[in-house]
């Protein structure tokens, strides 16, 4: 019984939000509660000068004719002070190469690729019918966000959006991860050739299976993606072939409440981060995987009481991770960071209480 007693201790101390005090691990707020009536789907990019560049949505609700995009930019190296909110898309902007002005916005994707541009991605709609009728539109910007190219449009006819970070592809292009949500639910991966801060060709792979907002991963040599679900079903697996298909996706053993998650290469494996929860937007927890497929829960960002979702996860200089998302019912936007030796102590601690011991738990240091 002591053991027993012992050990659930031991998973609570795992399971609880780590706190400012943790050594290794800090938090702060990007947008205070108080500053917009609702804010939410936060990116985050780590700029070259060493700090960081976040942009999210806010106005009166989500698809309001009011709702605009802003960005600020961490004033120290710690993250903990940022600029002051600042509009860099409006309503009722057009494209460059659109017809019709938007009427609302949402979904904002930060990327820096390999030439040092600096791309926005962001869903908007041209009529009042939901996502069902959004495309997806692009910015680029050469000093780091002070000042943004006109937009252009990426993608034709309704139903398409963004949500989760690209990957760089060894070419060059941009591997940038969408979704549709016209006439169901589908998941895809666009290889973005660009020339001049332009997309000039486009592929697309579809990943087979009924599911949005795909976060993608490229792991020794191979690209997997993870996918939103229904409320009551798992997370969704799929991984890219070599002959450049994706395989049926398949659910790993992670719940998920129809609500977004990003996945980033860590510690040789897989760290998740989503709300592990049937239902409810409440954890907000890191996962973690060495097979890819089979998850441990190794903290809670927020416990549960407190809604917190949509989290965009990057890493920095110096191995440091920096995580952001919505946070108490869309009043703010949150930042955590946390180093790999933070990471290292919760992964011993998580797989030591796993039955029979994994050699790399059994591995850590006492």
């Amino acid at each position: 019984m002591r053991r027993l007693a012992f050990l659930l201790l031991l998973a609570l101390a795992i399971f609880e939000s780590p706190g400012r005090a943790e050594q290794g691990y800090q938090e702060s707020f990007v947008v205070r509660p108080g500053v917009f009536q609702s804010v939410h789907a936060a990116t985050i990019a780590m700029l070259p000068d060493g700090a960081a560049l976040c942009c999210w949505y806010a106005g009166t609700r989500e698809q309001a004719s009011d709702v605009q995009i802003y960005c600020s930019r961490s004033l120290d190296g710690s993250l903990s002070a940022w600029s002051a909110p600042r509009v860099v898309v409006r309503p009722h902007d057009k494209a460059t190469n659109a017809w019709l002005p938007n009427v609302t916005l949402g979904n904002p994707v930060l990327f820096l690729d390999h030439d040092g541009v600096l791309w926005l991605f962001y869903s908007a709609t041209t009529l009042f019918h939901g996502w069902s009728a959004a495309h997806v539109e692009y910015r680029t910007s050469l000093d780091r966000g002070s000042h943004w190219s006109q937009a252009r449009r990426l993608t034709d006819g309704f139903g398409n959006m963004v949500r989760t970070k690209p990957l760089l592809a060894p070419d060059g292009d941009i591997l940038l991860p969408l979704y549709h949500e016209l006439f169901g639910w589908h998941s895809s991966l666009w290889k973005l050739r660009t020339r001049d801060r332009k997309v000039i060709r486009r592929s697309v792979t579809s990943i087979p299976g009924w599911s949005i907002q795909p976060a993608v991963i490229r792991r020794n040599g191979s690209l997997s993606a993870y996918m939103r679900v229904k409320k009551g079903e798992r997370v969704l697996r799929s991984v890219r072939t070599k002959t450049g298909h994706w395989t049926d996706a398949m659910p790993t053993n992670v719940p998920n409440p129809d609500s977004s998650l990003d996945v980033i290469d860590a510690a040789e494996g897989v760290l998740l981060v989503c709300n592990p929860s049937p239902k409810d937007r409440e954890p907000l927890s890191l996962m973690f995987s060495y097979d890819g497929a089979s998850f441990v829960r190794i903290a809670d960002i927020e416990g549960v009481g407190v809604v917190a979702s949509y989290p965009a996860l990057v890493r920095g200089a110096g191995g440091v991770y920096h995580l952001v998302y919505t946070y108490d019912q869309r009043r703010a936007i949150k930042l955590v960071s946390f180093t790999e030796e933070w990471l290292k102590s919760r992964l011993c601690r998580a797989f030591q209480l796993q039955e029979p011991r994994t050699e790399r738990g059994a591995s850590c240091d006492p």
